[in-house]
């Protein structure tokens, strides 16, 4: 038996076969969502390395040379943000479409529904993985030093997941009755995008924006993980404290919205 199948029957002994099945599932789930991403494509799992490289390569000549935006290595200033929003945007975007794309599954098989919502923030999470593999090379590369405010950076990412995938709850909980959802949530990820510090440092948003800027999640998020990478800096834990709160207020939501909504998922497809 192994180490973690000790710790469910300790922590769960009434649970163990229902947490192990759970698992089980969500790990096929997840390896399934991960492949379809680049199913008949011809380099495959190369492009969730490649369209952040690209997405950079095209802002940093826009705004680096084109905008004269000087910053000291901007590139990954520029990429870190990217790589984060991108995981977001990829997040919610397969989570909120899930109960659709898997809904022969609900329809045939009793299992905890979240679960294909969770297998969606997963698959994303694989491509995160990836790219920050390539921004810490690059990172060694033109900064060529790791800061040590950067093991603060699991931390934001864990915010990060719980955040994106409370959001995808919380869509997914509507996507099958309002499939209009989609193009919605498309336009306000590209509105998120620009209102969002990705491409310039929040210090260019004029004073009277910056409390505005303290709502958005993403902004908080993008920023610190930023700041504990390339600037070695970590933020007050009154400012940690408040990012937290807020990204566990979203989770609760929709947990609870989805857990009221998942029933008629069934009659909604």
């Amino acid at each position: 038996m192994g180490t973690f199948d000790t710790l469910i029957k300790i922590f769960f002994p009434k649970n163990e076969f229902k947490i192990k099945k759970d698992l089980r599932l969500l790990a096929e789930l997840t390896i399934v969502d991960f492949k379809l991403l680049y199913k008949n494509s011809k380099i495959g799992y190369l492009w969730a390395i490649f369209k952040p490289l690209f997405q950079l390569a095209i802002l940093y000549i826009v705004f680096s040379i084109f905008f004269h935006l000087e910053m000291k290595n901007y590139q990954l200033f520029l990429l870190i943000g990217i790589i984060i929003w991108n995981f977001f945007s990829d997040a919610t975007n397969q989570g909120m479409s899930s109960p659709v794309r898997k809904g022969n599954l609900i329809k045939q098989v009793n299992f905890n529904r979240y679960l294909i919502v969770l297998s969606s923030c997963f698959s994303a999470l694989i491509t995160l993985a990836l790219n920050l593999i390539v921004f810490f090379i690059l990172v060694m590369i033109f900064q060529k030093e790791l800061f040590t405010t950067t093991i603060m950076l699991p931390f934001y990412l864990i915010l990060l997941f719980f955040f994106s995938f409370g959001t995808a709850l919380i869509l997914s909980s509507f996507y099958p009755k309002y499939r209009d959802l989609s193009h919605v949530w498309e336009i306000i990820l590209l509105m998120g995008f620009w209102i969002t510090p990705i491409i310039y440092p929040i210090t260019q948003v004029p004073q009277k924006f910056v409390n505005y800027y303290n709502f958005n999640i993403m902004s908080r998020i993008i920023n610190d993980a930023r700041d504990a990478v390339l600037f070695k800096y970590v933020p007050s834990i009154k400012h940690l404290a408040i990012t937290v709160l807020m990204v566990a207020i979203i989770f609760a939501l929709g947990y609870w919205i989805f857990k009221k909504r998942s029933p008629n998922f069934a009659e909604d497809l």
